[in-house]
């Protein structure tokens, strides 16, 4: 039997390789049991332990005495979760110390099930019990319905192309509501008049800023589009995080007419 380290990944963290727990193979046997001991000896205590899930090819681990090294010479992976949110305090704190604390993400919304649900977009399902025939062909259903879908297939392909755009993206749809929605009735509408040296130019912002409405078939009139650009004294990216979190997007938008305009 050649060598074969056990690679710990927490759940939400297991894309990170620099944040796995790994225990080296030193030629004899790495089971639960010995899991289990090394953590007590970082400071947890055995009835947290046990709300620990343990999982491996899909299924959860319990037996205590198996060898959990790999007999191919590949390194044998084990994905670690927990339900309650203590005991996940416990392990970013005791065990995975790599993971920075400005990182630390306490709930976790893995679903454990042998069902496909709408997955969110940073953890995945692990299926830790065999399916049934009708689940896999359920489960083939969706699959095949997700990529009759043009909008699925066009994230996909920029998942594999262009992954860091998927945290830019989210940022403006889940933290672009910074302010209560602005009173537009008591913000002036004036155009610069052009003897104030200190008056913003929102030519180019305002010119962009209708393409993107335009192309994205947002419901904003042009008027209110103002407003929101000198609210925000002609800052483009946090007028444009307002418009997407305020407004309505309508179905028919046209990213292709967006984007060979602006080149």
């Amino acid at each position: 039997m050649g060598k074969s380290d056990i690679i710990l990944k927490l759940i939400n963290y297991q894309f990170n390789d620099s944040y796995n727990y790994i225990f080296k193979d030193e030629g004899t046997p790495i089971n639960l049991k010995q899991i289990y001991l090394n953590f007590m000896n970082k400071g947890m205590n055995i009835s947290d332990i046990k709300q620990i899930f343990f999982i491996r090819f899909g299924k959860k681990i319990t037996d205590l005495e198996l060898d959990l090294r790999s007999t191919n010479n590949k390194n044998s992976v084990i994905h670690v979760y927990s339900k309650e949110e203590k005991v996940k305090k416990e392990l970013l704190n005791n065990i995975f110390t790599m993971i920075p604390k400005n990182e630390h993400k306490v709930k976790q919304t893995i679903t454990i099930s042998t069902k496909l649900n709408n997955l969110p977009i940073e953890d995945d399902e692990e299926i830790i019990e065999k399916p049934s025939i009708e689940e896999i062909n359920n489960i083939n259903l969706k699959i095949i319905e997700n990529f009759k879908d043009p909008d699925f297939v066009n994230i996909l392909n920029i998942c594999v192309r262009k992954p860091e755009l998927l945290k830019v993206v989210r940022s403006y749809i889940s933290h672009g509501d910074v302010i209560s929605k602005l009173d537009f009735e008591n913000i002036n509408n004036d155009s610069n008049d052009g003897n104030d040296d200190n008056q913003i130019d929102y030519t180019e912002s305002l010119k962009f800023l209708k393409l993107l409405i335009n192309d994205m078939n947002i419901n904003i009139s042009i008027d209110n589009t103002i407003k929101i650009l000198k609210h925000f004294n002609g800052h483009l990216n946090l007028s444009m995080r307002y418009i997407l979190n305020t407004c309505t997007i309508g179905q028919n938008y046209n990213t292709n007419t967006f984007i060979s305009t602006n080149t």
